[in-house]
């Protein structure tokens, strides 16, 4: 769940998924960032636009670089299928594991990990 901004929108589905920051400071010390809205494929962009508005309290603050990084475990060579490939020629006993394929079984470790995260214990 997360917090939605209010744009007086009639339903929910078409309230913005936007972001907003305010920062607040009492004479110019420690300030808090608050943080509004906003969506999970857009946290880059967030933190960026956060680490913008910090940058007049904290000296040493460089420049945004995180849009063309790679995310941890991202840094793979050719597609996802060779990828796979490899990973099964390197360890075969993944095709094996619970009697489903890689591809399978690590959709499934995802879906796992995401309800967990979500707090739901219910098989889907």
């Amino acid at each position: 769940m997360r917090p939605l901004c209010d744009d007086e929108s009639d339903s929910p589905q078409a309230i913005t998924r936007d972001y907003t920051l305010d920062i607040h400071d009492e004479d110019g010390k420690a300030p808090l960032l608050s943080v509004f809205g906003g969506k999970l494929t857009t946290y880059r962009k967030l933190a960026e636009h956060a680490l913008e508005k910090l940058t007049p309290y904290y000296q040493g603050i460089g420049p945004a670089w995180t849009k063309e990084s790679v995310l941890p475990g991202g840094a793979i060579e050719g597609d996802r299928d060779d990828y796979a490939a490899r990973l099964r020629r390197r360890y075969p006993f993944l095709d094996r594991i619970a009697g489903t394929s890689l591809r399978a079984h690590l959709r499934q470790q995802q879906r796992t990990v995401a309800r967990q995260c979500r707090g739901d214990k219910r098989p889907r």
